[in-house]
């Protein structure tokens, strides 16, 4: 998730106090499973501020999305009414 944010430029700093190293649940012990290269967990504050870079790097992604539109040029307008007509 923060490598999301970082992408889309959003930054995103955590204080050490607020967040803790994990390589695996206690739900996941019994089983034998863990994280894929660790996590954290968050304080109920830091995981707010989370969730909301997450939200801003998902609209900047759909804005720069967004922005970018191509159009058909004439000369390609044509030869899909050829290729439609089956003339190509």
């Amino acid at each position: 998730d923060l490598a999301r944010c970082a992408s889309h430029g959003v930054a995103l700093s955590i204080p050490r106090n607020e967040a803790t190293f994990v390589r695996r649940l206690d739900s996941q012990q019994a089983l034998k499973r863990g994280i894929y290269g660790g996590g954290f967990l968050l304080s109920d504050r830091q995981a707010g501020r989370m969730e909301e870079a997450l939200r801003e790097a998902d609209r900047l992604k759909a804005e720069k999305a967004a922005s970018v539109t191509w159009a058909i040029s004439d000369r390609e307008r044509e030869i899909i009414a050829q290729l439609s007509a089956g003339q190509a």
